[in-house]
């Protein structure tokens, strides 16, 4: 489930776009193997932003 927008490394620089931001949280979620149960309520969370 990669990005379609060209590279997945974000610059800093740049403002991040709001599905931007939320991709790169849902990628940072997916590294941590948390509980489902925590998992879902931080998917849930980033998606409210």
């Amino acid at each position: 489930m990669k990005g379609t927008k060209g590279s997945s490394s974000v610059a800093g620089t740049s403002p991040l776009t709001k599905e931007a931001y939320q991709q790169q949280q849902l990628d940072l979620l997916k590294e941590q193997s948390l509980p489902y149960a925590e998992d879902q309520k931080r998917y849930k969370q980033i998606m409210a932003e």
